[in-house]
């Protein structure tokens, strides 16, 4: 949930999409999306506690001994006061991961910070996350 800044509430809900189905034994992986305020960097209560649901989701599936990769880009509103693009891209990026390593999830981390989204739209202020795992349970 949100608010634009005309003070309306927005509400969006986005599916999970399990990129890869898992079955025993084969690689899997799961993207998700995590949404910032306008101008913040700050990974809200609310999106932390739904990281922790993927996070919880995605350690359900991952086999012992498997390789984990995970890549997180950060992302910026493309509206015409989108603030200090390369702050946000880079801390957005990086403040998910913190949320996500602190869950649990070791492996290798990727961090990428492309600033701009493609649509101008409030759900471009976000990060992208792609947890792929060697083999699953």
């Amino acid at each position: 949930m949100g608010q634009t800044p005309e003070s309306t509430v927005r509400k969006a809900d986005v599916p999970i999409t399990l990129v890869n189905p898992t079955v025993k034994g084969e690689p899997g992986s799961l993207k998700f999306e995590v949404y910032f305020g306008m101008n913040s960097p700050t990974v809200t209560n609310a999106e932390k506690k739904r990281i922790a649901n993927l996070v919880k989701l995605a350690q359900s599936k991952i086999a012992s001994g498997a390789k984990v990769t995970v890549e997180v880009s950060g992302w910026v509103q493309p509206n015409p006061n989108p603030g200090d693009i390369k702050y946000l891209s880079t801390n957005r990026a990086k403040n998910v991961a913190a949320v996500i390593k602190a869950l649990g999830i070791k492996g290798s981390y990727t961090l990428k910070y492309p600033g701009l989204a493609k649509d101008n739209i409030p759900s471009a202020r976000h990060a992208s996350v792609i947890i792929n795992w060697s083999k699953s349970k």
